[in-house]
């Protein structure tokens, strides 16, 4: 672990209460990518980690006849904070906190257990206030129908984004461009087993051992307080579905 991620992960956790001091204190980390939100971006897709976030965005992509600028990836409230500021289509992506943050902890061994769970918890807590000025889509209805997602959108915020079709033969084509991604990056095969955002028998196996320790009485409370948020979002998402009908008309 390099001394400066813990270190790094804490200041963003900090200034991310403030958008526009996140927003200018993350460009200095990544300057080569456009992935923060502004005044030129089309649509935000984000959520925390682990919760289908790539393979949404390169399921939105898929499914468009015209290049879309897209926010994501990069985990922070901020992003949706922003784009509600902005009236920007958003969605947010939302997973168990159980599942995702012991995903998280696999791919990403620089986090201990407790700040992944205030991640989760920083995350999203923010957010609920905002539910009307997005759409939720969870971890199983983004990997199973993300078409659903986009009608969603396009009916919240009168938007003509085409949707994604989820047969077989796309949902590959989408697996298959996300190897690629990761081969491209350089990532050997073992740091692809453990990051990639793929189904794999060696990630199930850690993933099991992280789970045990995660339900270890010290992390109760955080935990807690993590899933009272992914009740209340479920809450939420499922009463969206309902009033746009499924976004089916």
């Amino acid at each position: 672990m390099h001394i400066w991620q813990p270190i790094r992960f804490e200041l963003l956790q900090q200034i991310q209460r403030v958008p526009a001091l996140y927003n200018a204190v993350y460009s200095l980390w990544d300057r080569e990518n456009n992935y923060l939100t502004d005044q030129h971006t089309q649509v935000v897709i984000e959520g925390f980690p682990r919760s289908a976030n790539t393979f949404a965005v390169f399921a939105f992509r898929h499914a468009q006849t015209v290049p879309v600028r897209i926010a994501h990836h990069i985990h922070s409230p901020t992003q949706i904070v922003t784009a509600v500021k902005l009236g920007t289509p958003a969605a947010l992506l939302f997973r168990d906190p159980l599942a995702a943050i012991a995903s998280l902890l696999v791919r990403e061994e620089q986090y201990t257990i407790y700040q992944a769970l205030r991640f989760y918890r920083n995350f999203y807590s923010p957010l609920l206030v905002l539910h009307e000025h997005y759409v939720l889509a969870s971890f199983e209805e983004t990997i199973s129908d993300f078409g659903e997602v986009i009608r969603r959108i396009n009916h919240r915020f009168e938007t003509e984004f085409v949707t994604f079709r989820h047969s077989p033969e796309n949902v590959e084509t989408i697996f298959s461009t996300m190897r690629e991604n990761y081969e491209n990056a350089g990532l050997t095969k073992r740091q692809i087993a453990r990051r990639a955002s793929l189904p794999d028998a060696a990630r199930r196996d850690l993933t099991g051992k992280i789970l045990t320790k995660l339900c270890d009485p010290r992390y109760s409370k955080l935990l807690g307080a993590c899933r009272d948020i992914y009740s209340t979002l479920s809450e939420l998402h499922e009463q969206q579905r309902n009033d746009t009908g499924h976004a089916r008309t």
